[in-house]
């Protein structure tokens, strides 16, 4: 007979920080450098955490990723003070501890910031879409970065939170759009395919001096099995990411022929042993 299903609900939070990050890629415009990982390291720290949190039969997808510490929007990020720390990510407090929220570091803690680079002495490692880097191990350009679950353990993602970031541009002074998108079946591939879609969360900016940057708070999916985060002007950053989801059905048996057939007899037993236990009496 065919078993039951049962499904696990729980949560896991993704702590970048902790990813190697490798080698030093000039981005665009010469102003951003520094190590940096592509979306096959991304995916592969990705899929250890699923592993190490009891996750099988699950593969993670990334693509149009590149994770990094330096990136300032072609130097048009702005500082906390003078001579201070970047608003960015990196130097965004709680960034990996929920609840996802949090402020910068200010510019005189400490003042002046460490050897003067704008960047505490370990900053975190934020994902965002790879509009920068031009090396054929990064995968092509892209306007958005994609992370799917596929797999026969049946992963659905029901909600995510994270820290997030719309990097100023020059080409951008007013309505810098980061969009959140999610679904199930096949993630689109091209910015016409996205843009027809809902997005599910939004949010915009005003001058390109005071970039968006936040905990976003719980967003709630249904049932979905791939997130997109979409930006405009050309990237967006996330960190201190959480999902909430269900995977790993598995069989509950049934009892086989059997089995019931002993049960059966069990219980036969106790009812003639009772009729007879009263006969004798």
């Amino acid at each position: 007979m065919a078993g039951s299903t049962t499904g696990m609900s729980a949560s896991i939070e993704f702590n970048f920080d902790n990813m190697a990050l490798t080698g030093t890629h000039i981005m665009t415009g010469g102003l951003d450098q520094g190590a940096t990982a592509n979306s096959t390291s991304i995916q592969n720290f990705m899929q250890t955490q699923l592993n190490n949190a009891g996750v099988t039969g699950v593969t993670v997808n990334v693509t149009g990723g590149v994770a990094s510490t330096g990136y300032i929007g072609d130097g048009n990020v702005g500082k906390t003070v003078t001579n201070g720390y970047y608003k960015t990510l990196a130097n965004w407090t709680n960034a990996t501890t929920s609840p996802y929220a949090g402020s910068f570091l200010s510019g005189t803690d400490p003042s002046p910031p460490p050897n003067g680079n704008g960047f505490i002495s370990s900053p975190h490692v934020f994902l965002m879409n790879n509009n920068v880097i031009s090396d054929s191990s990064y995968g092509p350009k892209s306007n958005f970065l994609t992370i799917s679950f596929t797999g026969s353990g049946g992963m659905t993602l029901q909600g995510i939170q994270f820290n997030w970031e719309i990097f100023p541009s020059a080409s951008c002074s007013t309505n810098c759009v980061f969009n959140l998108y999610a679904g199930t079946g096949a993630a689109p591939t091209t910015d016409a395919a996205l843009a027809a879609l809902t997005p599910v969360f939004t949010t915009n900016t005003g001058p390109t001096a005071n970039q968006a940057v936040g905990g976003l708070q719980p967003v709630a999916f249904n049932n979905a099995t791939w997130f997109i985060v979409d930006d405009w002007p050309p990237e967006v950053g996330i960190n201190g990411m959480g999902l909430d989801y269900q995977c790993c059905t598995r069989k509950v048996p049934e009892p086989d022929s059997v089995s019931l057939i002993g049960v059966a007899l069990a219980a036969l037993g106790l009812v003639l042993g009772s009729r007879r236990r009263r006969l004798n009496g």
